[in-house]
């Protein structure tokens, strides 16, 4: 079988996901769009057309609904970055993100909130979180409901394989990058 990663082409864990995705000789798929200001190996870059960006519209308001943020937005660069959100869970058997979780509602912050969230709402099995401020790996484990339903891990995940998910934070916390770094044994 085949090694996927999929990836947004953005600075910071995008990047390196894809770095060390492709030291263990794994396919990299970085989703883009025009005008999108890349990061990363241009070889790796799948540029969305107008219409692969719309394809997810419907799930990404779903998540929007929980997430209670403003999209669309006044900016089409800004929704153009979430509607590439899709492509990179599209497909996906897990994913797996660092980046902050807000304690009340339980919903992962930033960008990533939205692919995290469009996963838990698809149902993808295996959905990972290392979080930074508590310095320890999750593990979602509710029925397509996002919130909080984040079991802490007494042991770092299972290493990526198959086709995944790997997103996170643009700026990356030192402990992030040691996480991802250990996790992909590279």
């Amino acid at each position: 079988m085949e090694n996927i990663c999929l990836s947004g082409a953005s600075k910071g864990a995008d990047v390196l996901w894809a770095q060390l995705a492709k030291k263990l000789g794994h396919t990299v798929k970085a989703f883009s769009f025009m005008n999108h200001s890349f990061a990363g190996d241009r070889s790796d870059l799948v540029v969305l057309n107008e219409l692969q960006l719309s394809e997810g519209e419907n799930l990404i308001l779903e998540a929007n609904s929980y997430l209670k943020r403003n999209y669309p937005s006044a900016s089409s660069y800004v929704n153009n970055l979430i509607r590439r959100n899709y492509w990179q869970l599209k497909g996906s058997e897990r994913i797996y993100a660092t980046q902050e979780l807000d304690e009340d509602s339980g919903l992962v912050t930033g960008g990533t909130g939205f692919t995290v969230t469009m996963g838990i709402l698809i149902g993808i099995p295996e959905i990972y979180l290392f979080e930074p401020q508590r310095n320890q790996w999750l593990r979602f484990t509710g029925n397509k409901v996002p919130g909080n339903h984040w079991e802490t891990l007494t042991e770092k995940p299972v290493k990526p394989h198959g086709i995944y998910t790997g997103i996170g934070a643009h700026d990356l916390q030192m402990n992030s990058y040691i996480a991802i770094k250990d996790l992909m044994n590279v």
